[in-house]
């Protein structure tokens, strides 16, 4: 048995499915993703315990208060994105063109966006509030659309309960650029670019390629881009938009507001490399003590197998070690695959 104080956690991701080959100018117009009640996700992490990456232990910070959480993302291994982003309204997808995601085109004119942030708190569209039913049901006047008209009906249900999708005057979204400087490129890691939240999809480009989709607006979204980066300047852009399939399940009782709505961040990792973790605790009678087993999965991005030493700590609130769980293990993982350890 361990007595627990107040503890750290420092660990890391992967996974990714395989995205259609198609031009920029076919998946700027294509709907196969937001449209689509099959397809949530594009070449995204698969889910993971919250954590954050550290290069060693001696950089792991004393205990992290409230006030130390605005700034998690903004020291190595990552590279904050937050500030100000190029960003674009678009009223219908005739509106997006294929010129918007490439990393030449000027977009001195767009309107400058701070990110994270909501467009409509950047005086776009309007704020929608949800009590039982959501935006995307009703036409401009108030009335239901003609596919949800009996939506409530459990003998004759609409066909837009029984086939969701998005109707054509509910196609908005908003087109968010910038660029960011990798000095440092290192071609012997893997790099990430993580989305704390976006409302309520959205389509990732990475210098002028399409890198991947997402919805689960409230969900970390993380991508590894590793192959479209370059040393220096890079540029990334996003179609985020109002509604996606996913919508259905978040009509939530709430004012509704769409962007990028949580920290954004580049960081790099290993080519080995923690991808998630699971701490189970029971806890004596009187909370003085605890008993702690630990699950860790490791992944491998190389093309070759690899042996490591897989050590897990835990660290006390003034960043020293205080129990140890796994001491040391050898490990062998194959090329391109994962291994969970306990």
């Amino acid at each position: 048995m361990k007595t627990i104080k107040k503890t750290i956690c420092a660990l890391a991701i992967a996974g990714a499915a395989a995205a259609q080959a198609m031009t920029l100018e076919e998946e700027i117009s294509s709907t196969y993703q937001w449209d689509d009640m099959s397809v949530v996700r594009v070449n995204k992490e698969p889910a993971h315990s919250f954590y954050i990456c550290h290069e060693s232990a001696e950089a792991l910070p004393n205990d992290i208060l409230a006030d130390d959480v605005k700034g998690l993302f903004f020291s190595a291994p990552y590279q904050s994105l937050n500030g100000t982003w190029k960003f674009f309204f678009a009223e219908t997808p005739d509106a997006v063109k294929p010129e918007f995601f490439t990393e030449k085109f000027d977009d001195k004119s767009w309107y400058d966006f701070a990110v994270p942030g909501t467009w409509q708190m950047n005086g776009f569209d309007h704020i929608y509030y949800a009590n039982i039913f959501s935006e995307l049901i009703f036409a401009k006047d108030g009335s239901r659309l003609p596919e949800y008209k009996d939506i409530a009906s459990r003998d004759n249900p609409s066909i837009g309960v029984l086939k969701p999708r998005i109707n054509e005057i509910h196609r908005q979204s908003g087109i968010f650029r910038r660029d960011f400087d990798l000095k440092n490129f290192d071609g012997g890691r893997r790099y990430f670019i993580r989305f704390g939240g976006v409302k309520s999809g959205f389509k990732l480009f990475v210098n002028g390629e399409f890198a991947g989709y997402s919805e689960d607006s409230y969900t970390t979204a993380e991508f590894d881009i590793t192959k479209f980066l370059r040393k220096g300047k890079n540029t990334v852009a996003l179609q985020v938009f109002k509604f996606t399939t996913g919508s259905y399940l978040e009509i939530q009782d709430m004012p509704h507001t769409y962007g990028i709505i949580r920290d954004v961040a580049i960081f790099s990792r290993p080519e080995v490399f923690v991808r998630d973790y699971f701490a189970d605790v029971s806890l004596s009678a009187d909370f003085k003590k605890a008993e702690i087993s630990c699950d860790i999965e490791i992944e491998n991005r190389s093309k070759s197998a690899q042996n490591k030493i897989l050590k897990c700590v835990i660290f006390d609130s003034a960043a020293k070690p205080f129990a140890t769980l796994i001491g040391g293990k050898k490990i062998e993982v194959a090329a391109n695959s994962s291994k969970k350890i306990s």
